[in-house]
């Protein structure tokens, strides 16, 4: 008759109800990632969650002879005590794949948590049962009940603690995570005073303790959407799930609660044909949904794929107009100067200069043609590297001995602080002295006094090398675009008409290439500036 009792109340039905809805809520946390440790604390909690609700809701339904009263006592208690450990240890766990506790704290932890269990099935928490108002009422050892309640305090405070102090740490998605737990923590704690302990206590009223399965949906509701927010899985198919399950539960309970056999053989009916339909109802919404995100996913890579061709022709427009424009320049130039010696303008002594000035628009020429070559094979992936262990004070003595002459005649200095000792690193020569070359080049093209300091050490497992000058200088819009293509900045390109904005771009993949980084900063316009790369002593190939 008991048993039959157990299945025939409206409080009965809301347990199923919370009890298949945590089992579904802990299926849909399990497939987000079965191998996470804030995943599998969750779903042990879930189920020590459910023997509660079942153990507590069965007590409530036994009259006072009932000899299912101490056991039943003693099993609510004993799942109660994993519950309060399994949600701190959630709530600190949460949302990394590992315990975040310390192996001594966590094993003493389990061990002091089984000891308790143990204790509240043992005869020495509960002595037995005595009969108050037709209702069983347990009698219990005050010292080892107040270690119980002690322990659920302390692991209940420092559950909201560590979710608070998480909060305020974290930051973007672990944040809103930890947000919507404490919401669900303090929604059901909420609930439970305002609705349960204060009405019992005072007032004597329990017409609302039936709700409690319900409440702890509500915490267990919010945790579900924190772990699987973020995990791809699409809500239309996990309420299709949940709304069918929760049916089929339904329709079971109604079939145990029914007394008459004519009455159970249709509605068992019913029930087989609601799972076959629910079944096909669920396929159907997980192939809606896998079509409809398969379009959409097309429909993304279409829009990206548009907006880099768009980018590529407008790469190709910039490149086309600049390869133009500057490879003209060199080709006029020497086309003016081939014209009027075939007219006989200039005199014997004013063909050395000529001769000097034609070889400066070859050169020209010739490094344009390199750069659009670096940059072609750059965009091609066939930029090749030659690794060799090289000491960079060879590199920078020969770009130094290469300026000396340039930097002279416009009244610049150049200071290097070379180390006594070599610093060596497996780097690729050409292309480390093309990026010190370019720095150099660029600090004497852009200061008209000063100094040009080159420093260089060792840093971090890898050669850093700055070039700093007391020029132009940039501000903080050029200094977040200095390496893009075709860059440059207004306050150049009135100095140097003929630049491509190329030569820091090549320069920052050939770093790239050294699995190195490469900067540029400056105090402001005026105030100079400083380049400088970093690479490994040893570049993975």
């Amino acid at each position: 008759m008991e048993i039959f009792q157990f299945f025939s109340s409206i409080k009965t039905l809301i347990l199923i109800f919370a009890v298949m809805a945590n089992i579904l809520l802990a299926i849909l946390v399990l497939r987000s990632n079965i191998k996470s440790a804030t995943n599998i604390i969750f779903i042990l909690f879930n189920f020590t969650t459910i023997g509660w609700l079942i153990a507590a809701h069965a007590y409530s339904l036994l009259s006072a002879t009932s000899v299912f009263a101490l056991l039943l006592t003693r099993l609510s208690l004993f799942f109660a005590v994993p519950m309060c450990m399994l949600l701190f240890l959630f709530a600190h766990t949460f949302p990394f794949n590992k315990i975040q506790l310390k192996k001594t704290i966590f094993d003493l932890f389990i061990f002091f948590t089984i000891i308790l269990m143990l204790l509240m099935l043992s005869p020495y928490t509960f002595i037995g049962v005595a009969a108050a108002q037709n209702s069983p009422k347990p009698l219990f050892s005050f010292i080892i009940l107040s270690l119980f309640i002690s322990f659920i305090i302390i692991f209940s405070m420092l559950t909201v603690y560590t979710l608070i102090r998480k909060f305020l740490t974290f930051k973007g998605v672990e944040r809103r995570q930890a947000y919507i737990i404490l919401w669900g923590i303090f929604l059901l704690v909420g609930l439970i005073i305002t609705t349960v302990s204060i009405p019992a206590i005072f007032f004597g009223i329990t017409s609302f303790v039936f709700l409690v399965p319900l409440y702890t949906l509500v915490f267990v509701g919010a945790a579900t959407y924190a772990i699987v927010k973020h995990h791809m899985f699409n809500i239309e198919i996990i309420t299709t799930e949940i709304l069918v399950i929760l049916l089929w539960a339904i329709l079971f309970s109604k079939i145990l609660i029914v007394g008459q056999v004519k009455g159970k053989a249709s509605d068992i009916v019913i029930f087989v044909m609601t799972i076959i339909f629910g079944i096909f109802l669920i396929r159907s919404v997980k192939r809606e949904i896998m079509q409809r995100e398969e379009l959409s996913s097309l429909a993304a890579s279409l829009q990206v794929a548009n907006t880099r061709l768009k980018e590529l022709d407008q790469q190709k427009t910039d490149f086309l107009s600049i390869a133009a424009h500057q490879l003209r320049t060199p080709l006029s130039i020497l086309n003016g100067y081939l014209e009027l010696m075939r007219e006989k303008a200039y005199k014997k002594e004013e063909l050395a200069e000529v001769y000097s000035n034609m070889e400066a628009s070859n050169q020209r020429l010739v490094k344009l043609i390199d750069e659009f070559l670096d940059i072609t094979r750059i965009e091609q992936g066939r930029t090749k590297y030659d690794f060799v262990e090289k000491d960079i004070r060879e590199i920078i003595d020969s770009v130094i001995e290469e300026f000396t002459e340039r930097l002279e005649q416009k009244g610049l200095k150049i200071t290097w602080h070379r180390p006594p000792e070599a610093l060596k690193a497996n780097l690729d020569t050409e292309k480390i002295r093309h990026v010190v070359f370019n720095f150099v080049d660029n600090a004497a093209k852009y200061s008209e006094k000063g100094t040009i300091t080159i420093e260089t050490a060792a840093e971090d497992d890898g050669l850093a090398v700055r070039v700093k000058d007391h020029g132009i200088g940039f501000n903080k819009t050029d200094q977040s675009n200095l390496f893009q293509k075709f860059y440059r900045g207004e306050n150049v390109k009135h100095i140097d008409v003929s630049g491509t904005g190329l030569g820091l771009y090549v320069c920052s993949k050939f770093i790239e290439g050294h699995k190195g980084r490469i900067w540029g900063k400056s105090e402001g316009l005026g105030k100079g500036s400083e380049f400088g790369f970093w690479i490994p002593y040893v570049t993975n190939q």
